[in-house]
């Protein structure tokens, strides 16, 4: 009579586990992608919406400026006064700052723009000091006074003409606000703003 030998269960059930742990490691793999592609979908809208608060600081700064250089009246208090508004609005807002930062620590390394960070606060200091200064005068604005609120208009101006490129309208895409999160289609726009307040020193 035959004995029956058992089949060795062993390989299969191997088998099984390495089929098992490698759907496992895939899955694993697909999430961390998906989670990473999230979070660049997510970078990419904080920095359209940093850009278009941006654009809205500018804007209103320049507005500020106008009211401080209009030559039709001559009451200097009201255009002071301004002008003190004006550094109290500015230092309530970060946009500008924040947005650099964006540009400064892109993923791609060789197109961060360098030191746009340092450059925009520099920037933000002496021009909100510029306006306080201003704002605590008294009398018409000196011709000093004025010349550096000429100058500080011109610097906005030049950050002004950079929104007119930027690609505000990827906002809701996602492909294309995984793109701007990593660096592109934007940053020479950092780098011109940042020429701008650098230049501006």
């Amino acid at each position: 009579m035959e004995t029956n030998k058992r089949k060795p269960i062993a390989i299969p059930v191997l088998i099984v586990l390495l089929a098992v742990s490698f759907t496992m490691n895939v899955l694993l793999y697909t999430k961390n992608i998906q989670h990473g592609r999230d979070q660049l979908e997510q970078t990419g809208g904080e920095i359209i919406q940093t850009a278009e608060m941006s654009k809205n600081l500018v804007e209103q700064l320049l507005q500020f400026i106008d009211v401080i250089q209009d030559e039709s009246t001559s009451e200097t208090a009201g255009k002071r006064a301004t002008a003190h508004a004006a550094a109290v609005y500015m230092a309530s807002h970060d946009a500008l700052l924040r947005l650099q930062q964006f540009a400064e620590e892109t993923p791609l390394e060789e197109m961060r723009v360098t030191n746009a960070t340092n450059n925009m606060a520099e920037f933000q200091k002496n021009s909100m000091e510029l306006l306080t200064t201003i704002g605590e005068g008294k009398g018409s604005l000196a011709d000093e006074e004025q010349a550096k609120l000429a100058q500080l208009k011109q610097t906005l101006q030049q950050i002004n003409e950079q929104w007119t490129d930027f690609p505000f309208q990827y906002a809701g895409y996602y492909t294309s606000l995984i793109r701007l999160a990593n660096g592109q289609e934007w940053l020479p726009i950092a780098a011109n703003i940042d020429a701008a307040v650098a230049g501006d020193k």
